[in-house]
């Protein structure tokens, strides 16, 4: 109980000098915190997924309208040979009016997706880009619950250094380490088809769709990332309103771990207080039941017959 208190008052010390030090007051970090809860739970930080079977939808659809287009021009070719062209353009003039209408009922299909309500940014983004966009999120949004269930298990593997927990033992520690090391070859994979998508963005990626590039992972920094790394951050997150401090500055980050860290320690502190009134009332009342009982042997020694 003692080591306990004493490494929360510790801990609780810390987290005020990084407060100190950052400078931020606490009705502005308290805003931060508001902000950065909105933007994880926000509509658009869940919409992609349902964006994104609307968008497939439309690709299939493009693609289909694509070979439509290309067996037109063959029969064409092939008219042509054989009957001339001006026959071959009577022809095929009512099914290229057909086309021609699919086409543009596509370009209507695809702005009543909804995209432009979600994602303002996107309204002139190509649809291809769009869709590569929305699977890069997806994809950087389970490398990053891969990363953190790596870094989970490590810590696990590390959970006795310096005497801070028991050690979990060699059979749990070698179960531990050979997940590891089976899962990181899923995880390389992914971090690869991410870098594919990113440079299939770059290098389609034209300044007037008004929207940041993604940047491509590394698979060495993947092992322990930092709280600033690019991993922790979805894509085009900030594309949609300028971004919050909490976003772009590692000091207010900082200060945001520090006061919900002191939030913790206050609690575990009042925890510790009950519990050790818990105790010192059981004490009480097994030495009062003791005394008693040491008190009335005494008595009943005593007493003659």
């Amino acid at each position: 109980m003692r080591r306990r208190f004493k490494f929360l008052a510790s801990k609780t010390q810390e987290m005020k000098r990084v407060l100190r030090a950052s400078g931020i007051d606490l009705s502005t970090l308290e805003d931060q915190i508001a902000k950065q809860r909105i933007a994880a739970v926000s509509v658009r930080s869940l919409a992609p997924k349902r964006i994104l079977s609307k968008v497939q939808s439309y690709m299939k659809l493009q693609n289909d309208i694509e070979d439509l287009q290309s067996s037109i021009q063959n029969v064409r070719t092939s008219l042509e040979r054989d009957l001339g062209p001006s026959k071959a353009r009577v022809l095929l003039s009512q099914m290229t009016e057909s086309w021609e209408r699919l086409v543009s009922r596509g370009d209507e299909l695809y702005d009543q997706l909804g995209i432009a309500e979600v994602y303002p940014r996107l309204s002139g983004v190509p649809p291809g880009a769009v869709q590569t966009l929305i699977l890069a999120r997806n994809l950087k949004a389970r490398i990053r619950q891969r990363v953190a269930e790596r870094m989970w298990e490590r810590s696990r593997l590390n959970r006795a250094a310096g005497g801070i927990h028991q050690p979990i033992g060699q059979k749990m520690f070698q179960q531990i380490k050979t997940g590891i090391t089976r899962r990181s070859g899923t995880l390389n994979r992914a971090v690869k088809q991410f870098n594919i998508y990113v440079r299939s963005i770059r290098e389609g990626y034209n300044s007037s769709w008004g929207i940041a590039l993604p940047q491509a992972l590394i698979e060495e920094e993947l092992e322990a990332p930092p709280e600033d790394h690019d991993i922790w951050q979805d894509l085009f997150l900030s594309q949609e309103s300028p971004a919050e401090p909490w976003m772009m500055n590692p000091s207010v980050r900082e200060a945001i771990t520090a006061h919900i860290t002191l939030q913790r320690c206050e609690e575990e502190a009042q925890r510790l207080r009950l519990y050790a009134d818990n105790m010192l009332q059981w004490w009480g009342e097994e030495l009062k039941i003791t005394t008693c009982d040491h008190t009335s042997e005494g008595a009943s020694r005593n007493i003659s017959f």
